[in-house]
């Protein structure tokens, strides 16, 4: 928190199990067998999410609760080794988004109401189905592993409405998605969107892979800050 311009202090819990946090930041805190990670950035109209989870292989039954059938459709072709590393990634990630909608949804949401999609870089988007018709919001997702763990954050923020869909700032918004999902995957010509990312070189220090995230967090705020001016074509942040 002092990086942001705030005291260090101790930190209470919402009703809600999140970290208690002045209305200027945004954070979110994850803990896995006595090891424990933090992500905190200034609030610009946005909210934050982390996850840690070991990488072993998931119980068997997970996978039908954590996974909408479309992403279990995905993963059909892989090896197992692949396939249990893609859906504990998953549902890391998912918690990471939880954890960013809960300030604007405040209620539990399903495994079933979010899609995750990793992409190559350790980037990835999420596609959302609220049951409530909350939203609508926009998701980024970033994910890495190390020896032992895997990490995912999530950015959560709303959308323009529907009656502005073509306002300079959502038409912006419309070229860096497209640019994104888009742009060709090393060795070969096929999209982020059909293709399963391969996993990137193990880290081997997680603090550092925390402060990775936090970057891309930082990163894709500029982006969208650039975006909202409409003045310019919104620069992309390199992974």
């Amino acid at each position: 928190m002092e990086r942001v311009g705030h005291r260090a202090e101790a930190i209470l819990a919402t009703d809600r199990g999140a970290p208690c946090l002045p209305p200027s930041i945004a954070g979110s805190v994850s803990h896995k067998e006595g090891l424990a990670v933090a992500l905190v950035t200034p609030a610009a109209g946005w909210s934050v999410g982390i996850d840690l989870e070991r990488l072993r292989v998931p119980r068997a039954e997970i996978e039908r609760h954590v996974l909408t059938p479309e992403e279990r459709q995905e993963l059909t072709a892989l090896r197992q080794e692949e396939r249990w590393r893609e859906v504990l990634l998953r549902f890391s990630a998912k918690e990471a988004v939880y954890k960013a909608l809960d300030p604007y949804v405040r209620r539990y949401v399903s495994f079933q109401e979010v899609a995750v999609y990793p992409e190559a870089g350790g980037t990835g988007r999420a596609q959302l189905a609220l049951k409530g018709g909350e939203g609508p919001f926009q998701v980024e997702v970033g994910w890495e592993i190390d020896e032992e763990f895997v990490l995912t954050t999530a950015r959560v923020s709303r959308s323009a409405s529907s009656e502005a869909g073509r306002t300079p700032e959502r038409l912006a918004s419309k070229r860096l998605l497209h640019r994104l999902e888009h742009e060709k995957v090393s060795g070969g010509s096929v999209p982020h969107r059909r293709r399963i990312p391969e996993w990137p070189q193990q880290s081997k220090d997680l603090r550092a892979a925390v402060a990775r995230q936090a970057e891309r967090v930082a990163a894709r705020a500029e982006v969208q800050e650039e975006v909202r001016g409409g003045s310019r074509e919104p620069r992309i942040p390199r992974s």
